[in-house]
This record gives structure tokens, C-alpha cells and sequence, in this order.
């Protein structure tokens, strides 16, 4: 609007100069003429037949005059319409006029966003370019519903190209006549196909990464490197250390034991050193018994804040832990159990041979066999090989 406002202005002061121009010669024309003919003549008849000749010479001065400055405002104007469409030809947005619902003037852009030719395009209806009825109608009610109440008109639709493809397309529409709003519109036209497709990318990625989330059973965590709790992630609460509203803008020194916050701090600074740091864990005490958690931590890329920011994963290892220690007190009891065997073993092979001993003694055959203690000669290995 103020573009415009601007323009009328510039053309209120052309107009000013010209019939300013035209006043002064015309003034000065009469005040001089006249004195110039009542110098040189003094008979009556002298001064009338001057006067018409003097006439008939300012009508023909004042026609050249006003023809001249009229061909100079033409030709401005002629040149600020062909600066405007040379601008509107090579715009990188799609312009376009409807008038009565029909096209008549489009731009390069225009044409290459809906894949006709101007001449395709001038003359036809403005229809031809949604898939629908429904869908042209609807963005006509939209688009003079807010050019009713703002003065301009933008709404997001469909273009069916010349090929059949359908692309996405943001409208921008401003009234050829502010006084009878369903004359006809000027619009601008902007593809913005890849950008609905990033935009449902991002979303799918969104939802995806929402429910990865939400299928992870670790607790995770982005907290700062002082150790303020950022943001949290957790389907487990009965694990955290207190409520999530607890615990966002406060630090692990604060609402963790003083030994597992040293631990995580710990980590913390390496991880802010090497980029990541794995396998601390930590205890705490819950509602539910003493668990036991493993920290995985990563530090964040592209921080340009103050502070430096990490994902902190915080895995449950309690029921791991516990396995670990019903297995190593396994270990220990079949360790004792296999000693208390062997020992065994030892002292019935050593009676076995004192029978054996006996039995030599009095003259009779040992009754145990125990060859497989005796070392085995070369050639008997070699046979039983």
C-alpha cells in the first residue's frame, strides 16, 4: 500500500509541472504579448489585426508546448511500464492478472510453475489450473473473504500442471478494483511443493522419532555441563530420582546423591573432552529399592550457547546386577562343591593303594586297579595310539 500511495504521489506531481509549466507560459505570453503589440502599433485596427495573429501564434506555441510536455510523460510512463514488465517478466515468483475470472497477462515464472505457454494461458479461464471445482471454488471464497477484510489474499492450494501433476502452491491476490472486489485480481504464485514435502518429512520424522522414544525403556536425559536437567525423556517414572517438573532447571548436585553426581559430572567433563563417555553406573535409592543404573553420554553438536549440552542415556541394569551376583555365588558354591570332590577322590585312590600295598604283602593280588596313575611308557602310548 504504501508502494502504491508513493506511485500516485509521483504521478499527482508530474501532472503538477506540467499544468504548472503550462500556466507560467501562458501567463507570461499574454503580459509580454500584449505590451510588445501596444509598443509596436499604435493605430487601432494595427492592434486588432496584431492581436489576432498574436492569438493564433499562442494557440500554436501552447500546442507544440503542451504536445511536448505530454510526449515526455507519456514516454516516462512508457518507460516505467516497460521497466515494470521487464521486472515482472524475470521475477522469480509467479505473477499473474485475472480479470472476470480470465487470464490476462501472465509471467515467465508463471509459465514455467504451471508448465502452459502465455498464449495457453491469456484468454482462458482461471480454472484450468486446479484438479477441482471444489478446489477452484474454494480458494475463491477464501481468497475475497480476506481481501474482503485485509485488502489482500493469500491462501495455500493446488496447480494441476500441463502434464497432470499436482503441486502445491501459496497464492497471493490483490483487487484490480478495490471498489468491485469480483472484477478480476492481481496474484502472485510460489511453488512451494518441496517445502510441503519437508515440511511432512520433518513431521513423519517427528512421529517416528516420538515413538522410538516412547519404545525405549531407558531414561533419557539433555543436560548441560553444569549438570542442569534440559529436557527429559522417560516412559519409566517410577525410575527417575524425582518428578520431571522436579527436576527440569535444577542440577545432579542437587537432586542426585552426592557420589552418583560426582559420577555423572565425571563423565560429563570427559565426555566434553572426548565426545562421549560409556559403562559409570550409578545407584540410586527409589521408592522401589536400591537400583543400579549404567550412563551412556555423547556431547550435543552445534551448541552455539553458552553452555555446552549432552544426551545422557540411563539404563536400568538392577535385574542385570543382581543375576551377576546369584551367578557369581553360584560360581563359588560349585568351586567349594568340585574341591570338597576331588579332595574326596584323592583319599579313597590313596586307601586304594595302601589295600593294594596289603595285599602284595600277603602274597595275594591287589584287588583295585590303578594302572592310570602310573606313567605311561612311550611304547604302550604309541600302541593304545
Amino acid at each position: 500500500m504504501a508502494e502504491q500511495d508513493g506511485t500516485f504521489s509521483q504521478q499527482q506531481g508530474s501532472a503538477f509541472r506540467v499544468v504548472l509549466v503550462y500556466a507560467v507560459f501562458a501567463a507570461l505570453w499574454i503580459l509580454l504579448s500584449d505590451k510588445a503589440v501596444e509598443t509596436m502599433f499604435a493605430d487601432p485596427e494595427q492592434i486588432v489585426r496584431a492581436s489576432i495573429v498574436k492569438g493564433w501564434l499562442f494557440v500554436a506555441v501552447t500546442t507544440l508546448l503542451l504536445y511536448g510536455l505530454v510526449k515526455g510523460q507519456l514516454n516516462l510512463l512508457y518507460q516505467s511500464k516497460e521497466k515494470l514488465r521487464s521486472i515482472v517478466r524475470v521475477a522469480p515468483t509467479g505473477i499473474g492478472m485475472v480479470v472476470n475470472r480470465v487470464f490476462t497477462e501472465v509471467n515467465q515464472k508463471l509459465e514455467e510453475i504451471t508448465g502452459y505457454s502465455r498464449e495457453e494461458l491469456i484468454g482462458q479461464s482461471a480454472r484450468m489450473l486446479y484438479p477441482s471445482d471444489a478446489d477452484y471454488e474454494q480458494v475463491g471464497r477464501e481468497k475475497y473473504r480476506q481481501i474482503a477484510e485485509h485488502g489482500t489474499g493469500t491462501v495455500e492450494t493446488r496447480f494441476q500442471r500441463k502434464d497432470g501433476t499436482i503441486i502445491d502452491v501459496l497464492l497471493s491476490s490483490t483487487p484490480v478494483d478495490p471498489a468491485n472486489l469480483t472484477r478480476g485480481v492481481t496474484f502472485t504464485a510460489l511453488d512451494i511443493t518441496q517445502r510441503k514435502q519437508a515440511e511432512a518429512g520433518l513431521t513423519q520424522l517427528n512421529a517416528d522419532l516420538s515413538a522410538t522414544l516412547q519404545a525405549i525403556p531407558d531414561l533419557l536425559f539433555e543436560v548441560d555441563d553444569t549438570g542442569c536437567y534440559i529436557k527429559i525423556s522417560a516412559t519409566a517414572h517410577k525410575l527417575l530420582a524425582a518428578p520431571v517438573e522436579q527436576l527440569l532447571g535444577h542440577t545432579v548436585q542437587e537432586m542426585l546423591p552426592s557420589d552418583a553426581a560426582q559420577t555423572v559430572m565425571d563423565a560429563l567433563a570427559n565426555a566434553a573432552l572426548v565426545g562421549a563417555d560409556y559403562g559409570r553406573t550409578i545407584s540410586l535409592p527409589l521408592a522401589a529399592g536400591l537400583h543400579t543404573f549404567e550412563l551412556s553420554i555423547a556431547r550435543k553438536k552445534g551448541d552455539s550457547g553458552q553452555h555446552l549440552h549432552f544426551i545422557v542415556l540411563s539404563r536400568d541394569i538392577t535385574a542385570r546386577k543382581v543375576a551377576e551376583e546369584e551367578l557369581r555365588q553360584r560360581n563359588e558354591e560349585l568351586e567349594r562343591f568340585n574341591r570338597v570332590t576331588v579332595g574326596r577322590e584323592l583319599d579313597m585312590i590313596e586307601l586304594k593303594k595302601q589295600v593294594n600295598a596289603l595285599a602284595r604283602e600277603l602274597g595275594r593280588e591287589p584287588p583295585f586297579a590303578l594302572r592310570f596313575l602310573e606313567p605311561v611308557a612311550a611304547g604302550e602310548a604309541s600302541r593304545e595310539a
